[in-house]
């Protein structure tokens, strides 16, 4: 039987392995994720906080040459034009499937650059949307950022309401939070470098 006077060196061993182990990365921690198929037009809100800090997050977002490497849906993507140092015209092309119903849409966007925010308009005669608004928020919480994001788009092709309201709405709610898991991942990448 051990004294109890040799169980203090052993706590004090356990409690400084505990304290000097390296902190596990947090996963992406949703505070909202919702999808609303209304007549036409779908929007999303989603919140969440990553587990990056803001400036990482914000350079990820901001590089649109590489989107297609967050999103595999996304088959190609370019910078049109930038008629002011913080306005992109970029363009996208994206594979949209929902269940065994796919379409290329092809998007194009003004974006408006602020500090710790994008404001996304579709630019309707460039695209096969009717219209639309994308804003994204990052605030920083620490070594953690704090992210809104929501959107709002019509399509300009027919959308039969039963597959919007399941399975396209579903398939969007996926994409949504499997896109802002590879921004935090990336994020998470280039803090380290």
């Amino acid at each position: 039987m051990v004294g109890s006077g040799s169980s203090a060196p052993a706590l004090l061993l356990v409690a400084s392995l505990i304290v000097g182990t390296p902190s596990v990365a947090r996963a992406l921690e949703v505070i909202e994720l919702n999808v609303r198929h209304t007549g036409a037009s779908f929007e999303i809100d989603f919140a969440a906080l990553l587990d990056a800090p803001v400036e990482a997050v914000e350079r990820v977002v901001r590089d649109y040459d590489a989107y297609d490497t967050l999103d595999g849906r996304i088959r190609n993507v370019r910078v049109i034009d930038r008629p002011a140092p913080n306005v992109a015209i970029v363009h996208t092309q994206i594979r949209a499937c929902a269940g065994i119903f796919c379409r290329t849409v092809d998007r194009t966007e003004r974006i408006e650059e602020r500090r710790h925010e994008l404001l996304a308009v579709i630019l309707p005669q460039h695209s096969d949307l009717r219209g639309g608004v994308t804003r994204t928020i990052l605030a920083g919480e620490g070594e953690r950022t704090r992210l809104i994001y929501h959107s709002h788009f019509e399509p300009d092709f027919w959308v039969p309401r039963w597959l919007g309201r399941g399975i396209a709405s579903r398939s969007l709610a996926s994409a949504t939070r499997s896109l802002f898991e590879s921004v935090e991942q990336r994020s998470r990448e280039t803090a380290v470098r």
